[in-house]
């Protein structure tokens, strides 16, 4: 059932900081409202040099309509925040964002999401995309333990980049965001 979110459902789902804007984004196929925050000085900011701004979360970006196969984990990865859309025998599970400031906390994450799920770490398909390639330390690690890291065909090819040296799982990480503004 459709549910409306006000500011007393915000208040209750996120607490209030007078600091924080608290807004509401609808995911790319309606199927569910995303509640996010960012500092109001850089709210206010955005809005004072935009007419008719309107802002979206990585977490929209997911397109829940589409079909998986088995158990499956999408991560984005931008900046030190992981955004993640688990899938369990091709159901949604978990919708999320995760801070991490070492390989070691992604490592974390995705086991305890593993255990927390009960889900075989050897039996999920992981597709990493945003600002991360085969070769970082994060991926390196969780090669150990997870088996099956797929990437977009054209990444794990050398010097095979589009736009010169942007990675392929690079771009369409910005074009999801591309789909969030357009």
């Amino acid at each position: 059932f459709p549910v409306t979110i006000n500011d007393d459902w915000i208040e209750l789902i996120a607490g209030k900081d007078p600091d924080m804007e608290y807004i509401k984004d609808v995911s790319i196929n309606n199927s569910m409202v995303v509640i996010h925050s960012m500092e109001k000085v850089h709210y206010d900011l955005l809005n004072s040099k935009f007419d008719n701004i309107r802002f979206h979360s990585l977490i929209s970006s997911f397109d829940l309509a589409k079909t998986t196969h088995g158990n499956q984990m999408e991560l984005i990865f931008f900046n030190r925040d992981i955004y993640l859309a688990l899938y369990k025998e091709e159901q949604l599970q978990l919708l999320n964002s995760y801070q991490f400031q070492t390989p070691e906390d992604v490592l974390y994450v995705l086991l305890d999401i593993c255990e927390k799920y009960t889900i075989d770490k050897d039996e999920l398909n992981i597709f990493p995309e945003g600002f991360i390639v085969p070769e970082s330390a994060i991926i390196r690690l969780l090669d150990q333990y997870f088996p099956h890291i797929h990437w977009p065909a054209d990444a794990l090819k050398e010097n095979q980049h589009i736009h010169k040296d942007i990675p392929k799982q690079t771009v369409q990480f910005l074009e999801r965001i591309l789909h969030c503004v357009s």
